[in-house]
């Protein structure tokens, strides 16, 4: 049903919409004070919204569009008040009519406030849209103030530090400091020499702790050069180091160990196992099965043929790549956490060895 048949329709009984104009206004003005007390309310523009929308005359959705959008960025559920103002239309709409058995009347005043909301919903979607749009300006510009003034640290590391560098490196979840020395800066990347260049691998990220900054700066490698024990890195701003807060060392097992997540109404998701620590272990799965943050669940796999079966709650799925991350903080016994624990023990050291040997 188009606009104009509905107008037509709706527009003889003009006054039972002339009669519930103040009932509007009273519930409008209601709902808008529980949302937001410190909003000033005027009466005489409730009373215009209304007239604009049940008057029958003239196409309201421009005039709807731009006071949504106002409404958007001062954070008021424009949407879900005028529904909720006109769901209570409706029904004293349908009282009025039982009468006369109109379901068509019914019809056309549900078609009309569905184009509105419509209209609120495109209003909505449009300022979340430019909001979205001035994060990703204001993240782009952050990002290279960030890169900028980390390279200039840098310059002045090579300066007056003589070089001096730790390089923070993630080598197959076991993390690495190596002391390495800044050897000049060119176009954005620093050239590092360090031990084990081997071990390093062309688009990996590390971070760079360096003398004059409580943030290490983070980088990607680009290249690597044998002959003169040098990586070179193309400079990217700053980072935090998120598992300098973690309490409990996690490696990457060797080769694929496959898990299986029980859950309580139990079914199961399989995967592989991305990392292990004692408190903690990450499942790559294909199909998550819509797995939930905050689910108990039972986690089964094995570490050098000894089967580790161990309680935990799920803490995160995230996507990675084309498949998913499942975060489970696990809830071990004594002999199953001795198992574990002697597990990282055991491959932190191999994978110590492993690095040093490039």
């Amino acid at each position: 049903m188009n606009l104009q048949e509905v107008f037509k329709i709706l527009s003889e009984d003009k006054v039972f919409f002339e009669k519930y104009e103040q009932r509007f206004v009273e519930e409008f003005q209601t709902l808008l004070v529980k949302e937001r007390e410190d909003m000033p309310i005027v009466n005489t523009l409730i009373v215009r919204l209304y007239r604009l929308l049940f008057s029958f005359t003239s196409d309201p959705t421009r005039e709807l569009y731009s006071l949504a959008s106002v409404l958007a960025k001062k954070e008021v559920d424009f949407k879900r008040i005028l529904m909720s103002s006109c769901f209570s239309l409706i029904k004293a709409y349908v009282d009025y009519t039982k009468d006369q058995v109109n379901l068509l009347k019914v019809k056309a005043l549900i078609d009309l406030i569905s184009y509105f909301s419509t209209t609120v919903e495109k209003a909505y979607s449009s300022y979340v849209s430019s909001l979205k749009e001035r994060i990703r300006q204001i993240e782009g510009e952050t990002k290279v103030k960030d890169r900028e003034e980390a390279i200039n640290l840098i310059s002045k590391v090579i300066e007056k530090a003589q070089g001096k560098v730790v390089i923070h490196y993630k080598y197959k979840g076991l993390i690495v400091d190596i002391a390495s020395r800044l050897i000049r800066m060119d176009q954005g990347k620093a050239v590092i020499r360090t031990d084990h260049v081997g071990s390093y691998k062309e688009g990996d990220n590390i971070c760079l702790k360096i003398p004059l900054s409580t943030r290490p700066v983070a980088g990607k490698i680009v290249s690597r050069d044998l002959n003169a024990s040098t990586i070179t890195v193309e400079i990217t701003g700053f980072e935090d180091l998120p598992e300098e807060r973690r309490r409990f060392v996690r490696v990457i097992p060797e080769g694929e160990v496959y898990a299986e997540v029980l859950r309580e109404n139990r079914q199961k998701v399989k995967g592989i196992v991305a990392d292990v620590s004692v408190r903690g272990v990450g499942v790559y799965a294909e199909d998550p099965s819509n797995i939930e943050s905050g689910e108990n669940v039972e986690v089964l796999f094995e570490l050098e043929g000894k089967p580790i079966k161990v309680k935990g709650v799920v803490r995160h799925v995230s996507p990675h790549g084309s498949i998913f991350r499942i975060g489970i903080e696990l809830e071990p016994d004594v002999k199953t956490e001795d198992t574990i624990s002697a597990y990282v023990v055991r491959r932190q050291i191999l994978l110590l060895k492993e690095f040093r040997e490039f």
